[in-house]
């Protein structure tokens, strides 16, 4: 017996899973890894007009959603609030497309704004910036203190992703949390399984090499501005034979700071230097942020990826996963 795929949603605080069932085209949930919010995206049919009437969904309205497969325990993708639904009326049948962020879209994260930030660590910035948005900062940070960071016209939330990249972490929001993890936590850990062309649930892989905007290196360099002395720290990645160099010229307090900057400014450049795309039978459970390996059989694509963002698309009976692959730095 063919497996089906399982879901439910709550609407406004209310299990509306029921009502929707015998409407609902898909349900998709987008996990991502760093610097976008995740995402989920509903397709209802609108035969009697009440989705673009008294149903139509509010921007800002909260949703939660579970998803898995019928018969075994769901998981939780999160809570998201509404953002852009959209009607389509005509011949071939009336829709409505709900899709929602895991982002307060009506909080400070998105308001541009200039600030300093004083004799402060990363996580003691973060949680300044998410403080105002009224939400918490969790994870694991990288050791650096800076006298004064300046935050120049730039978005809470793209504030805190470039704060993440100079500082080589990870940064993701989900729900009421900001998630900071350095990159080295998830990179180096351990795939939780081998994909193979004959796995079971193999679908399809789509692999590319990128040399275009890599770099073998990249150098910071910075004067001091009051030992008057210039900062400086450089980084190789091995893995890139282009000889393209990453020149940074940014403020810098010292060495420690230069080279992490450094670090985390080369892994953002060269993370597409080999990446894919790995289509599973449903796998719930295989989110962002996990580590998984391709096996020999994938040639030159074998070895161990960091997945960047996971789509499951929920239909009638069994249902897609589809992994966005970085590779994963060793």
């Amino acid at each position: 017996m063919a497996k089906e795929a399982a879901w439910r949603l709550e609407y406004r605080g209310v299990d509306i899973t029921g009502d929707l069932d015998p409407l609902t085209t898909s349900v998709s949930y987008t996990d991502k890894l760093h610097g976008e919010a995740d995402e989920i995206e509903v397709a209802v049919q609108d035969r009697d007009g009440r989705w673009r009437g008294p149903w139509c969904p509010e921007p800002g309205d909260v949703m939660r959603l579970w998803y898995g497969w019928a018969g075994e325990p769901s998981i939780f993708a999160g809570t998201f609030e509404l953002d852009e639904p959209e009607v389509s009326v005509g011949r071939g049948g009336d829709t409505m497309t709900i899709r929602g962020i895991a982002a307060p879209i009506t909080k400070s994260l998105r308001t541009e704004r200039s600030a300093d930030y004083e004799d402060k660590s990363v996580e003691e910035i973060a949680s300044e910036v998410a403080g105002r948005a009224g939400l918490k900062v969790s994870g694991t940070f990288n050791d650096t203190r800076w006298r004064i960071k300046r935050q120049r016209r730039m978005r809470d939330l793209e504030f805190l992703a470039r704060l993440g990249e100079d500082t080589d972490h990870y940064v993701s929001v989900r729900g009421d949390e900001i998630q900071f993890h350095p990159v080295d936590a998830i990179d180096a850990a351990e795939p939780i399984e081998v994909f193979t062309i004959h796995h079971p649930d193999f679908v399809a892989f789509r692999g590319r090499f990128e040399t275009k905007d890599t770099a073998s290196k990249a150098e910071v360099t910075h004067l001091h501005d009051e030992e008057k002395r210039l900062v400086k720290a450089e980084i190789k990645d091995d893995r890139v034979r282009t000889g393209d160099v990453l020149r940074i010229v940014e403020r810098v307090e010292d060495e420690a700071q230069a080279e992490l900057l450094a670090k985390g400014r080369l892994h953002q450049t060269n993370r597409n230097r080999r990446n894919g795309t790995l289509t599973l039978v449903g796998r719930p459970t295989i989110v962002a942020g996990t580590v998984i390996a391709l096996g020999l059989d994938l040639g030159k694509w074998a070895g161990r990826y960091a997945v960047d963002a996971s789509k499951h698309t929920l239909t009638r009976g069994p249902y897609p996963t589809v992994l966005t692959l970085k590779e994963a730095r060793e």
